[in-house]
């Protein structure tokens, strides 16, 4: 297990393991992006950073990124697809990152993915986590190796299976350098009746490996990864730093999704349920986790996404008792917890360390008027630290964003951006941004 992942030679295996067919059709996509804000003193508003993959940080005023990528369908209908973007951001320290670099190899059943690539953007990006408390697109996306089902496996009368494996490296600097991370995915669908489909699935991910600074390096051999996959303990070779309860730092979900088609158009009843140890698993944290109503109406004027988003994470068990405080995302060995370049991974509400308890009322919507687009969102959130660290009085406030896309015929489109946030006791924000993206097909 030990080592990097290397997207090319893995892109090389891939290719020649293919049966050796003329290609139908090779597609080749570029497009390039520029954004400049004019804002106050302050950082910017919420929803003008939040969920980019970091592409806009908090302190941004000049942004650019750049990508390519190319689509080779073979004639059995599987295909290749290799993508790189970098990014160029003057708010974070370092002049030029990489944002994606993958390849990924599809079949009509299921597809590997290798290298860095960010999770499709669901909702016309409304949501405040994509759909995923563990992974919200907020950080830009850590390299791995995915292996997913394509396409539904069914079972029997009205049940199908739908399932998720990979492994990640977090090769940023952390506290635990060379963590990497389990991910594993199983969800189970059921057809009630004609356009209307029940799913439950359960999400695990666990940070492991890497070098502790106090206590060195953590345990990564295969028979670790075994007790990883099973949320076992550590055993005679567990590390300082691991979980009296289970090797490593674990953290996933259960999503519970109601998805139906009517007349009024398509709708989508969801909830994530986060847990980190045996309380949340047994829903002794309930009701944190996220509420969710979506509806993409049909021929309401221009209307095409609607969202609703109730978020609680202020239970986490309790503020007292061995099970309680969980104090999501945090993690004692693992000090730099659920982040990646700092970001937070997931929900990004909360931040580590510091603000995890959070309640909040979020709205989004999406229009298209002939060639403009026009994405609006707002949130009522209240912030309450932790149970460790409170704030104290309840910090509460309102986050607002509103972007409006121009889509020309020939020469790209021209965005108008602008965010105002008011929270107490902190000083107001504001921030207007100029955007400009071409692509080449």
């Amino acid at each position: 297990m030990k080592g990097k992942i290397n997207v090319f030679v893995i892109l090389i295996v891939l290719f020649f393991s293919v049966d050796i067919l003329c290609a139908q059709e090779l597609i080749i996509e570029a497009d390039a992006t520029v954004t400049s804000f004019v804002s106050g003193d302050e950082p910017l508003p919420f929803w003008l950073h939040a969920n980019t993959t970091s592409k806009i940080d908090s302190e941004t005023d000049l942004a650019a990124d750049a990508g390519i990528k190319a689509n080779y369908k073979f004639k059995n209908n599987h295909t290749i697809d290799i993508g790189a973007r970098f990014q160029y951001n003057n708010g974070l320290d370092t002049d030029v990152n990489r944002n994606e670099l993958y390849a990924k190899y599809t079949t009509p059943i299921f597809s590997i993915t290798a290298g860095a690539k960010a999770e499709d953007e669901l909702q016309y990006g409304l949501s405040t986590s994509n759909k995923n408390f563990q992974l919200s697109r907020n950080a830009r996306p850590f390299p791995g190796v995915l292996l997913k089902t394509e396409k539904s496996i069914s079972l029997f009368d009205k049940f199908s299976l739908d399932a998720e494996f990979a492994h990640y490296e977090l090769n940023d600097t952390r506290f635990v350098e060379g963590a990497k991370v389990h991910y594993k995915m199983l969800q189970v669908n059921y057809e009630v009746i004609k356009d209307h489909r029940f799913s439950f699935a359960v999400r695990h991910y666990a940070m492991w490996g890497g070098t502790n600074p106090l206590t060195g390096p953590q345990p990564d051999q295969f028979s670790d990864l075994v007790r990883i996959f099973f949320g076992r303990a550590g055993g005679d070779n567990a590390g300082a730093g691991d979980q009296v309860n289970a090797l490593g730092n674990h953290l996933g979900s259960f999503n519970f999704a109601y998805d139906f088609l009517t007349e009024a158009g398509a709708f989508s009843l969801y909830h994530n349920h986060p847990f980190e140890d045996g309380s949340g698993t047994a829903f002794k944290n309930f009701p944190d986790g996220i509420w969710g109503i979506f509806l993409a109406p049909d021929d309401v004027w221009a209307v095409k996404g609607i969202l609703y988003e109730y978020v609680d994470t202020s239970d986490q068990s309790g503020a007292s008792g061995r099970s309680g405080r969980d104090n999501y995302f945090n993690n004692l060995g693992y000090r730099s917890g659920w982040t990646y370049d700092g970001n937070t991974i997931g929900i990004p509400f909360i931040t580590v360390p510091g603000n995890t308890r959070v309640i909040a009322h979020h709205f989004g919507v999406f229009l298209k008027i002939k060639r403009i687009d026009i994405t609006g969102k707002a949130t009522y959130i209240e912030n309450k630290g932790t149970f460790f660290t409170p704030i104290d009085p309840i910090q509460k406030g309102y986050y607002t964003s509103l972007h409006t896309t121009y889509n020309t015929k020939n020469y790209g489109s021209i965005s108008l951006l602008a965010g105002f946030d008011a929270i107490s006791s902190v000083t107001n924000t504001y921030a207007f941004g100029l955007q400009y993206s071409y692509q080449i097909k």
